[in-house]
């Protein structure tokens, strides 16, 4: 957030109001991610006028060790107001966001999604830790977990991020949720003042050209015309927002190429979004989102359509 220069509070600025009950969620683990998590989730919640809640689950199962509990959840509550003030006064801001604090017991994946489905927060945001590559993120058993059941979109930090958004690279498909996708990256660029967002859109050559009787050269062209023209299409559907949104047309495994278009373009957070699922198959999010989100060296936002959150909801109501 450092750098800008907001001179009216985004309420003013034709943003709509959001109410005061809607939040922000960070789940926090009291590691050293969680402080960039904090950090991007106390942004994301000036961005959107919400509150911010911070949560935490801890299996604790005997009940003489209660009074952590309530220890644990001033000093949370401590440092996140501390972040949250610290963060505002980068941008010259006097007014306070909001900061509730959780602490629960039990199942930590269990916990933290039961807090999801009560709170409905505007989005989850969850820190991740470095893997031994210094070009991939490690997403846990746990990570990854919150990632899959998550009802609501997931924002994955780095430990090296930066809450501060100033480039965003939005990828999307040739799926029905694209302009869900897209439409999320325009508001939330409109809220952080950037005038452009890269959109990024991939394709692979399907090995059957050799049958039809095409070169590959020629089989990549078609397909790069075919992808051109559906990027145009869904670009058009928004030419009358102030936020220019450049295409980024590229040939190549899905994961890998959104990843470098990402570091490439020095995003400070990449969008992706999730497909249209039935509820059946609504607990799976996919290798693709997952893969993303690791070799992205940006903070990555994993975006919930309205069908997935409803197959999630459902499913989690049979399980």
């Amino acid at each position: 957030m450092s750098g800008k220069t907001r001179v009216m509070s985004k309420a003013k600025s034709g943003s709509k109001a959001v109410k005061l009950e809607t939040c922000v969620m960070c789940a926090t683990d009291l590691g050293p991610a969680s402080q960039c998590a904090m950090a991007m989730a106390a942004e994301l919640a000036e961005a959107f006028d919400a509150r911010l809640l911070v949560v935490h689950a801890m299996e604790l199962w005997d009940k003489r060790y209660d009074f952590l509990v309530s220890d644990l959840a001033r000093k949370l509550k401590a440092e996140a107001e501390e972040k949250v003030s610290r963060e505002l006064e980068h941008l010259g801001k006097t007014e306070a966001v909001p900061v509730d604090v959780l602490v629960r017991q039990g199942p930590i994946v269990e916990q933290l999604i039961k807090v999801v489905i009560e709170r409905s927060p505007l989005m989850l945001v969850i820190g991740c830790n470095s893997s031994s590559r210094p070009d991939e993120l490690h997403l846990g058993g746990m990570a990854q977990e919150l990632i899959r059941l998550s009802p609501v979109s997931v924002i994955v930090t780095r430990p090296s991020s930066s809450p501060d958004i100033k480039r965003i690279v939005c990828a999307v498909g040739a799926g029905p949720d694209s302009a869900a996708t897209l439409k999320w990256s325009i508001d939330l660029a409109k809220r952080e003042r950037v005038e452009e967002i890269a959109l990024a859109n991939t394709y692979e050559v399907p090995t059957g050209y050799l049958e039809a009787g095409m070169t590959y050269e020629i089989a990549k062209e078609k397909m790069r015309r075919l992808h051109q023209a559906d990027v145009e299409k869904l670009i058009a559907g928004f030419a009358k927002e102030p936020v220019r949104i450049r295409a980024v047309i590229e040939e190549g495994p899905v994961a890998e190429t959104v990843a470098r278009i990402a570091n490439e373009e020095k995003a400070d957070l990449l969008v992706v979004g999730s497909e249209r699922r039935t509820f059946l198959a609504a607990l799976l999010l996919g290798r693709t989102g997952l893969q993303v989100a690791s070799k992205a060296q940006s903070p990555v936002a994993l975006i919930k359509s309205k069908e997935h959150r409803m197959g999630l909801l459902a499913a989690l109501e049979r399980l």
